[in-house]
């Protein structure tokens, strides 16, 4: 990540006491902290470039590896296994880690959060849980509210995955998917950068442990229940935190829909990146920038 006046990677004891690993990047005179979360099949090294943006602007960065990837636990014996048993799971984990950086909390600073995907899921259940947070703004990055299933209705994807926990699979990958493979440029839903897609890459042939492969039944199934658990509960969300998402038009991999629907609850409305794929911190340099100067606006806004 660098070399910075405080750098720590360590492990913290989830809530079962599994290790959770997680990083914490910045200068000793930090003026703000910002958490950046990661999505599903990820790890925190890939947001190295998001975190000195803030790091540059005075900002102590903290990040964590969900459990299941990354250098955090994983639970079952095939380890490229994208699994979880509950989503309440990571709520549970990251209470635990938004409770060890609140010592590094100063008087009038500001704490805000950049959660994608998964994470950005993660996170506004996490508001909506838990009023009186710490957090004062957050941004939602192309965040899991829908999972795009195309051909399929999303009722009937959800209908196949509980039956399949239900009979005995929960721990299966989903059909059409397996162990981690390293994927296309051509025809991606994730960037239109190749060279972002590459170091990406690159990295996981280096640190193959941190790769994972397709999800499990157990994970897609519990994604939809958690992802109904928010649309129910929305209107508890804490409007003592500024929240604003930005997503992409040419994302194929959460559901714009329910993105822009769900909207209508967030403190700003939402930001669209033209031609933007689902991962839009990984975007060409162009789209970077948009997204990153539409961040910087929001937090810097009374």
């Amino acid at each position: 990540m660098g070399k910075y006046g405080i750098e720590i990677i360590d492990f913290f004891n989830g809530f079962d006491g599994k290790k959770i690993r997680y990083g914490i990047f910045g200068e000793k005179n930090y003026s703000g902290i910002i958490f950046i979360l990661q999505g599903r099949a990820e790890y925190f090294e890939k947001y190295h470039h998001i975190a000195n943006h803030y790091i540059k602007k005075g900002f102590l960065a903290v990040t964590m590896d969900w459990r299941g990837q990354g250098g955090s636990i994983r639970e079952l014996s095939d380890s490229d296994k994208g699994h979880i048993k509950d989503f309440s799971h990571y709520q549970k984990d990251f209470k635990i880690f938004v409770n060890l950086i609140s010592k590094f909390l100063k008087p009038q600073i500001s704490v805000y959060g950049i959660a994608h995907s998964m994470g950005g899921h993660n996170l506004l259940r996490y508001i909506i849980e838990n009023k009186g947070s710490y957090f004062n703004k957050i941004i939602l990055s192309s965040p899991m509210l829908g999972i795009e299933t195309f051909p399929l209705p999303q009722k009937i994807a959800f209908f196949i995955a509980r039956s399949c926990v239900k009979s005995g699979l929960k721990n299966h990958y989903v059909i059409n998917t397996g162990p981690y493979k390293e994927p296309d440029f051509i025809n991606n839903s994730l960037t239109s950068d190749y060279q972002k897609f590459f170091e990406n890459i690159f990295y996981l042939r280096k640190k193959r442990e941190f790769a994972i492969g397709g999800p499990t039944y157990s994970w897609v199934y519990n994604a939809f229940l958690s992802m109904e658990y928010i649309k129910e509960n929305i209107l508890k969300i804490d409007e003592n935190v500024k929240t604003k998402i930005i997503y992409g038009s040419n994302d194929r991999v959460v559901k714009i829909d329910l993105i822009k629907k769900l909207s209508k609850f967030m403190s700003e409305a939402p930001f669209e990146i033209k031609a933007g794929k689902h991962e839009l911190m990984m975007e060409n340099p162009e789209k970077l920038k948009i997204f990153l100067n539409e961040a910087d606006r929001f937090f810097q806004a009374d």
